[in-house]
């Protein structure tokens, strides 16, 4: 594919009637917008990443995105359009849409610079996580009409953002093929400068990144307190899921793979088990 400006590029994006739906657990009222976030979201990320376009086209496609944002009922982009009625009221929010599309903007630059990591340190990739994954904890829980406090907004943070580390350490040896690297330079530092997983300072990196994701996921789970019905049974599953990726890499020695470690029929059971814990646990006073 040949790029040659921001509105070919824009209408490029394939997937637009092709995502899957929202999970069956959700809300069916929320389901609507949720769906609209996602085609949103996977499109946005794909020019950011996607095909042979160049950084500064891709560039110009999402600042076409952020602008189109402020005003979404007359944009000509459906997947843009198609969270007008969402963000009129109050469902979705345009601030946190615009964080998601700084991420992709970070993306798309980052991209032309492979085989360099990503961020200098842990800061910076924390950072990354706040607009490339915390705001969509916090639109679910507005969609969800859950209650949003500061609290439950720090909780649901550490949630997304600890998703969001194991995503990058499951997928480690797939992204270095691509020449990307998340893992912080100082990181990188602190081991060794660790070149392949058969290093043992290389296991010891991932055990401390792994380490660290469970930290953070733990830290956020009391999220669960404050959520009910099909919405707490969702977040109570993908904390699980979370959780069991981080149990796969550790009975694996954190020898990363390529394919990387994926959760299958077999892990049906020690999720749903740890998911009903975690329920249990956190039961409404």
């Amino acid at each position: 594919m040949n790029v040659a400006s921001p509105h070919n590029l824009l209408n490029s994006v394939q997937h637009y009637e092709n995502f899957p739906v929202a999970s069956w657990l959700l809300p069916k009222h929320c389901v609507p917008a949720v769906q609209a976030l996602y085609r949103f979201a996977r499109a946005a990320d794909d020019i950011a990443d996607e095909g042979d376009a160049t950084p500064d086209q891709r560039l110009d496609a999402l600042a076409a995105l952020y602008a189109a944002l402020e005003n979404p009922a007359l944009a000509k982009i459906p997947w843009v359009s198609d969270l007008a009625p969402f963000i009129a009221d109050g469902s979705l929010s345009k601030v946190e849409l615009q964080k998601l599309l700084s991420a992709f903007s970070q993306d798309a630059v980052q991209d032309s610079q492979p085989d360099e990591p990503r961020h200098a340190d842990f800061a910076s990739l924390l950072d990354y996580c706040t607009r490339s994954a915390n705001p969509v904890g916090r639109m679910m829980l507005t969609l969800t009409r859950s209650p949003y406090t500061p609290q439950t907004e720090a909780l649901s943070d550490d949630i997304c953002t600890a998703l969001q580390l194991i995503n990058f350490w499951q997928d480690i040896a797939k992204d270095a093929l691509r020449g990307r690297s998340y893992v912080p330079m100082t990181t990188f530092r602190s081991h060794a400068f660790p070149t392949n997983s058969a290093d043992p300072n290389y296991r010891s990196m991932m055990q401390t990144l792994c380490n660290d994701a469970r930290t953070r996921m733990a830290a956020g789970t009391p999220l669960l307190k404050h959520l009910s019905g099909r919405f707490k049974a969702e977040i109570a599953l993908t904390v699980a899921g979370g959780l069991r990726v981080l149990d796969k890499l550790h009975a694996a020695n954190y020898a990363v793979q390529n394919p990387p470690i994926r959760l299958t029929l077999r892990d049906s059971l020690p999720i749903l088990g740890c998911a009903i814990k975690l329920m249990l646990k956190y039961r409404k006073s």
